[in-house]
């Protein structure tokens, strides 16, 4: 399933005929780091499309507040906007939240950790990976949103857990 979700993301993120190498050289990663897996594949895939979404140039911001511009403090912000593309602070949070349309999450653990962690690392760094079912719910969830908003990509919203 995970290697399915793989090729269906990277088909509809590549135009035919257009060279991407830094996501092929990606790709590539991600094959032979599913090869030696020894546990959960799907984190792999999140770890892939959050680092693809760097060379895709819809990269979330997880710097500062994606809203105003607010250097992300030392405790870190703790809500992640999939409509504003990023963290958010509380100030900009509660603008946000009056627009019917915000995708605000505000889960139990420290995303914008995970996701900077994703970014940083090589894959093979998750060869040995598996994330608990609720913080891997609740990725999949954002990522699923956010890939669907900024990438007009439906691979991870109807799929629940991908490994069988």
């Amino acid at each position: 399933m995970v290697a399915s979700a793989f090729i269906e993301y990277l088909d509809k993120v590549t135009a035919d005929g257009e060279p991407a190498p830094g996501l092929y050289d990606l790709s590539i990663e991600f094959l032979e780091s599913i090869e030696k897996a020894s546990s959960s594949a799907e984190t792999l895939l999140f770890a892939y499309i959050v680092r693809s979404l760097r060379l895709l140039g819809v990269s979330p911001e997880l710097d500062c507040c994606v809203s105003c511009g607010k250097p992300h403090p030392e405790g870190g912000f703790r809500q992640f906007s999939v409509s504003a593309g990023g963290i958010i602070c509380d100030d900009c949070a509660n603008k946000e939240k009056t627009d019917r349309n915000a995708l605000i999450y505000k889960p139990s653990f420290a995303i914008i950790d995970v996701f900077r962690y994703f970014q940083s690392k090589p894959l093979k760094t998750f060869e040995k990976v598996t994330l608990k079912s609720d913080v891997a719910d609740m990725i999949r969830r954002i990522l699923a949103e956010y890939t669907e908003r900024y990438l007009d990509v439906d691979v991870l919203s109807s799929t629940g857990e991908l490994e069988a």
